[in-house]
């Protein structure tokens, strides 16, 4: 990056600094307000963030804050403490999130024929995952209830990592579709990219962890360092997959899970780190995806391309939920209130780098100017209608005897530092 990239980027880092509880306690929402930055200050328009789109700074910025995400959601949410109370946001992961991928392959489908059908699905799990960072008044704002406040924490903390398997699978199956990979080397792909990824994630955080464990026990290490230690594990998962041609995403995400289980004792540490450095992170992500992204390629969107974007945001995902809470007890207005808010964000803009990124993919190109398009539609009216929507919802159903106020076992949530009390 040159330099006045980098006076830009900080002077903007200040100046939302300044204003960040203001902000935050209002309508607008960072993420809008820092991806519409790098968009008026990009290429196609203010042109003084001009970076190409095959940057690597870039593209180590968007795999590094994925990693982060994916590790740190892991270990803040056990998978083995969610079955007593957190039943709503499992149906979600079982059986809304597989319905979401599968209508978001109809419609892809639908909307662009010439893909082929596992392209169609490429897509269709690019935009499954859901980021409630986007939009966090909807879980931060204090009159909703702790249940559906931890269903949206729990379900977009771990939609993303559980995609992932389904888009290396038809990554698999577009590339030979397309004849850029035999049928052997395809599956080999596969079993590398997901059982590989996974064996790696595990076998680095079992034994970081112990070692982690019994250092802390000991009184080796400080809370500082314990922080640093415990994103090494992540970055070391990561990247001793990718050397293997294993996937390191799916590395990164089976260590938090491990983490959780073999030294939750440090997971503490690990939610400060994102809590500060890991939301830097987060806002650097979409101040560059507005300025190297999105300006460059809006002059490129079709009519089919809005439309996917708009359906997939507006219909298939409150459809795909609705189905999945299905006697659950919950109100029509929490059936609406879920629906809506799944944001798209970081887990796609990193899984169309992903696909970017493969040469093997014919329409490369084509399906990530369908996630930018959509991941971009969704910070606007997502982040535009999160204050509104949190308090249409809790006015709803604040004084009634519902079962939404039934209480849970509560958990972090992804970068909380306040809730919005107005």
């Amino acid at each position: 990056m040159e330099t006045t990239n980098f006076i830009f980027i900080a002077l903007l880092f200040f100046i939302f600094g300044l204003l960040s509880k203001r902000i935050q306690n209002s309508f607008l929402t960072l993420p809008l307000l820092f991806t519409i930055s790098g968009t008026l200050l990009g290429a196609g328009f203010a042109d003084i963030i001009n970076l190409p789109m095959t940057n690597k700074a870039v593209r180590l910025i968007a795999e590094l804050t994925l990693v982060v995400v994916l590790f740190t959601d892991a270990s803040r949410l056990p998978i083995h403490r969610l079955k007593k109370h957190h039943y709503i946001p499992i149906r979600l992961l079982l059986i809304s999130l597989p319905l979401m991928i599968i209508l978001g392959t109809l419609a892809a489908k639908f909307f662009f024929p010439s893909l082929s059908i596992a392209e169609a699905a490429i897509i269709g799990c690019i935009l499954a995952p859901t980021d409630p960072a986007l939009a966090q008044t909807i879980i931060t704002f204090r009159f909703v209830p702790s249940l559906i406040r931890q269903t949206i924490n729990i379900e977009s903390g771990l939609n993303d990592g559980l995609v992932l398997p389904f888009l290396a699978i038809f990554i698999s199956l577009a590339s030979i579709m397309d004849k850029a990979m035999t049928f052997t080397s395809g599956m080999y792909f596969l079993f590398m990219q997901v059982i590989g990824g996974a064996f790696i994630g595990w076998i680095v955080a079992y034994i970081g962890g112990k070692l982690l464990v019994f250092a802390y026990k000991k009184k080796w290490t400080d809370t500082t360092f314990e922080k640093i230690a415990s994103l090494a594990i992540a970055l070391l998962s990561y990247s001793l997959a990718s050397i293997i041609s294993a996937n390191g995403f799916i590395a990164a995400f089976i260590s938090g899970i491990t983490i959780a289980y073999t030294a939750s004792s440090i997971c503490r540490s690990i939610q400060a780190f994102a809590s500060t450095e890991g939301k830097m992170l987060l806002l650097l992500l979409f101040l560059l995806f507005g300025a190297v992204f999105v300006g460059p390629l809006l002059p490129l969107i079709t009519m089919p391309i809005f439309l996917y974007a708009l359906v997939s945001l507006i219909l298939l995902r409150p459809i795909a939920t609705a189905i999945g809470l299905i006697r659950t007890k919950l109100r029509w207005e929490s059936y609406l209130y879920i629906g809506w808010f799944g944001p798209r964000g970081i887990a796609s803009i990193v899984f169309g780098l992903m696909v970017l990124e493969n040469t093997h993919l014919e329409k490369n190109e084509e399906i990530f100017l369908i996630m930018t398009i959509a991941v971009f539609l969704s910070i606007l009216l997502h982040g535009l209608t999160s204050y509104k929507g949190a308090k249409w919802y809790c006015d709803k159903i604040h004084k009634r005897k519902v079962h939404e106020h039934k209480k849970v076992e509560e958990f972090p949530l992804r970068y909380q530092h306040h809730k919005v009390t107005k």
